[in-house]
């Protein structure tokens, strides 16, 4: 209904709509413009070779060259703006493209020189040429996905932009100046960009909030001025395959709460105080290769969930090693035993997975059981046994899953508060003992072993 009364601001000139959502609207203004500059340039470039040959083979009065000198004046006063063409566009606020707009033709930038209002723009696909300095300067919301060139112009005014979007862009560099001044803008998006091999200058961002460079796969540096984001609220770096650092001032952003570096297979280090990230709440490293631990890790007193997984295809360094520095100073466990009792000192976890860390019984679990908060335990890959019963201390433990572990015989006596219970691809498991209230399923395999009316049982 709301594009219908956008569409009836003016039924038969899109350009004269306060909205453009439509890929022919959008396609009919841009094309409109572009075909109406290529015919001006057309006609003067006719008129002045007229005025040439006449001239100079056919020795026409001055008269006759001065009318028609007069027109290509008049010609270039249209081009200069003067006077433009009347398509509308004064009155866009918003241009929306929900599809990938094709264009044989490059589009004018002249197209956007009128409409002065715009605030939310999306391209995606386009090559504009010409000044970038006739888009808006009110626009709020950028999107250009595939964004064409090596670097954002200069003449591009992006004071006012809140949410800049430029994924799939072949940007080498953000910006061609060392820093940008964008005092509003609170949403960085530069995700899939091949291309970048290093962040921009964070100085001139200092409302900035979310940053994410998802699957930037040539990214090898963070720059130092992240530290000056001192609103910054998610990070996601996640599968920057050639990132080997973080830089020591990221603790100084202690607003930051969320942390994804999954899939960053390089990074060889976290920050020695990357504990003072004391509003980090989530830590999403599945198959990041850490290979220098911060002791402060255990500061991390609200972090509530934890995803740790994915080590075992990597090298043969003592990832035990790590954690166990993180929160303890006692001896490390044995190797490829990096173990839920090494995270026991995050009393906030509620959400705890751990995938492929290769577990066995040499581990000592039993601190498992200081989790009071935990609500969701994901454990797969692991050479385990048995588990400990101080899972039974686990009082908001609600949901429980096991899977591909092999030599796993039993589960202990687990808490009240059990509502779900999963286990699956465990060849040896043989016995479960599940409390009498709130068990809804427990699986292995294929098969339901256990329901509600059926609180212990033998496979």
């Amino acid at each position: 209904m709301g594009r219908e009364i956008v569409r009836r601001e003016s039924p038969h000139n899109p350009g004269k709509r306060s909205r453009l959502f439509s890929q022919n609207d959008v396609l009919a203004t841009l094309r409109n413009h572009s075909m109406w500059i290529e015919n001006i340039i057309s006609y003067t470039q006719d008129r002045l070779n007229i005025c040439i040959y006449e001239y100079t083979e056919q020795k026409a009065c001055a008269g006759k060259v001065f009318c028609h000198l007069y027109d290509i004046y008049t010609m270039i006063t249209y081009i200069c703006g003067v006077s433009t063409y009347d398509g509308g566009t004064e009155q866009v606020e918003g241009l929306v493209s929900n599809y990938y707009l094709k264009l044989a033709e490059k589009v004018d930038a002249k197209a956007f020189e009128r409409m002065r209002l715009l605030r939310l723009l999306e391209l995606n696909n386009i090559h504009v040429d010409g000044d970038y300095g006739l888009f808006s300067k009110e626009l709020r919301w950028l999107c250009w996905h595939g964004f064409p060139l090596d670097f954002l112009p200069d003449e591009l005014y992006l004071g006012n932009l809140v949410v800049l979007d430029m994924q799939y862009s072949k940007l080498r560099s953000t910006w061609k100046t060392n820093s940008k001044e964008m005092p509003r803008l609170k949403v960085l998006n530069l995700s899939y960009s091949h291309f970048l091999t290093k962040t921009p200058d964070f100085s001139g961002l200092s409302k900035l909030e979310e940053l994410i460079m998802e699957d930037c796969k040539e990214l090898k540096e963070i720059d130092r001025s992240i530290g000056c984001l001192k609103g910054l609220l998610l990070m996601n770096l996640k599968d920057c395959e050639k990132l080997k650092s973080i830089p020591h001032s990221i603790c100084k952003v202690r607003s930051l709460q969320v942390l994804d570096i999954r899939g960053c297979s390089n990074l060889m280090r976290l920050p020695d105080d990357f504990g003072n990230l004391e509003s980090l709440i989530e830590l999403r490293a599945d198959g990041a290769l850490i290979m220098q631990s911060p002791i402060s890790f255990a500061n991390l007193k609200n972090l509530s969930k934890l995803s740790l997984c994915g080590y075992n295809r990597r090298r043969s360094s003592s990832i035990s090693a790590l954690l166990w520095s993180w929160i303890s100073k006692r001896e490390a466990p044995k190797e490829n035993n990096w173990l839920i009792a090494s995270v026991c000192g995050l009393r906030s976890l509620t959400d705890l997975r751990l995938m492929d860390c290769n577990i066995s019984d040499d581990a000592n679990l039993e601190g498992i059981g200081s989790l009071q908060s935990l609500r969701r335990f994901h454990l797969s890959g692991s050479h385990l046994r048995s588990l400990p019963g101080s899972i039974s201390a686990l009082s908001n433990l609600q949901h429980f899953k096991v899977g591909c572990c092999p030599k796993l015989e039993s589960l202990p006596d687990l808490p009240q508060k059990i509502k779900t219970v999963v286990v699956s691809r465990c060849e040896s498991f043989r016995k479960i003992s599940l409390p009498n209230t709130q068990v809804q399923t427990v699986l292995a395999g294929d098969r339901a072993i256990c329901t509600r009316e059926q609180h212990s049982r033998v496979v």
